[in-house]
């Protein structure tokens, strides 16, 4: 079992709340840990996403988010369907339905909060118990909030604003069971604690990203907690100061982190770059390529950084001076190339094959270019 520092800290956290609380809202925001109870039973539970997961084209930055991957019954496209509880005591403030057009489904997310500085969410719900819910079967009076493509798939978003009380076990509803769904999406944001600094902070401005942590860093020690851990999908690496991952990874002045295509918002994700830490196993490297570079394809493309040479160079040494570096991932072959030309520019190629000399790394009309 593994608690890092950050469960440790959560347990010293006073009630005092940093940024924009009342003295109403400090008195609501509880000391130490919040949760108590499994949201699935971890019998029918794969394994536990941690922070920052890669899925391009649509999860192209690291997610904030960590998540479930419930057990399918052998030989299955699809999980089982499994019962959805309340981590703890929490305040439901809103719904939402995502109908996935092409699909022909729809799934469900509940937003929360502990107090005004804690809160967190849920997706990809299955069902939502109609003894707490009502019946969702018609959200067509909810609230429109946005229609967008991503991943190859069209969502149209729906929400509405509840206050509902909950207690720790009782039953949400279901997740699962639905196919090219994994199970569920868990986030929970907490401002009481100093963010990362992104390179361009105006890119995440009012956005919650950048308070994102595991959620499992919230429960209570003991059995519950010791299961959860066994479950996260992190590769124990000595060392590794984030055992529960993380998705803000910008290194102001390097390459390391999130890149934006010229000219398209922020989201969605599809055609930007990430240069980050895999999620899974934090000794590999990833070139995250969403949609912008369609010769290569969208992928999460691993490698082992060095720390000297021209050759596969950590991404936090790769900085505005001049220099080309080129990296041979481990799948496929494929060799990247790339030069900050300031601070907020980067310049990327590929090669088709294993291409190890520096000669070979000449940029050309092919050169695609992002900013922070």
């Amino acid at each position: 079992m593994r608690i890092p520092f950050t469960v440790i800290a959560l347990l010293a956290l006073t009630s005092v709340c940093l940024i924009g609380c009342s003295s109403e809202d400090e008195a609501a925001c509880p000391e130490g840990p919040v949760f108590t109870h499994h949201v699935i039973d971890p019998d029918s539970v794969a394994n536990i996403d941690p922070l920052g997961n890669l899925n391009p084209p649509g999860h192209v930055f690291p997610s904030d988010h960590g998540g479930y991957y419930v057990a399918s019954p052998p030989g299955a496209k699809v999980t089982y369907n499994v019962q959805l509880f309340s981590p703890g005591d929490i305040k439901i403030t809103s719904m939402v339905a995502s109908e996935h057009l092409s699909a022909g489904l729809t799934d469900f997310e509940l937003k929360f909060e502990i107090c005004n500085d804690l809160w967190g969410r849920m997706g990809h719900i299955t069902t939502l118990n109609e003894d707490l819910f009502g019946d969702t079967a018609d959200y067509t009076q909810w609230q429109l909030e946005d229609e967008y493509t991503t991943g190859g798939e069209t969502y149209r978003r729906w929400t509405t604003s509840v206050n509902i009380s909950v207690t720790g076990g009782e039953l949400l509803g279901t997740t699962g069971g639905n196919l090219n769904q994994g199970g569920l999406d868990f986030g929970m944001y907490d401002r009481r604690t100093s963010p990362p600094t992104p390179a361009n902070p105006s890119r995440w401005d009012g956005y919650g990203y950048i308070y994102a942590r595991l959620f499992v860093e919230f429960y209570e020690p003991g059995p519950v907690l010791d299961e959860l851990w066994d479950l996260v999908n992190r590769e124990d690496v000595p060392g590794d100061e984030n055992p529960g991952g993380y998705n803000m990874q910008d290194v102001p002045g390097t390459a390391h982190g999130a890149w934006f295509f010229p000219g398209e918002p922020n989201n969605p994700e599809d055609p930007h770059l990430a240069l980050v830490q895999s999620h899974t196993d934090p000794s590999r490297l990833v070139f995250c390529v969403g949609t912008s570079m369609p010769a290569v394809g969208s992928g999460a493309f691993a490698f082992v950084p060095e720390n000297d040479g021209l050759l596969n160079r950590d991404f936090a040494s790769v900085m505005p001076n001049g220099t080309v570096y080129g990296f041979v991932v481990e799948w496929p072959d494929y060799t990247f190339f790339m030069q900050m030309p300031d601070d907020n520019t980067l310049w990327i190629e590929w090669l088709d094959g294993e291409h190890t000399d520096p000669s070979d790394w000449v940029f050309t009309e092919d050169k695609v270019v992002f900013k922070r």
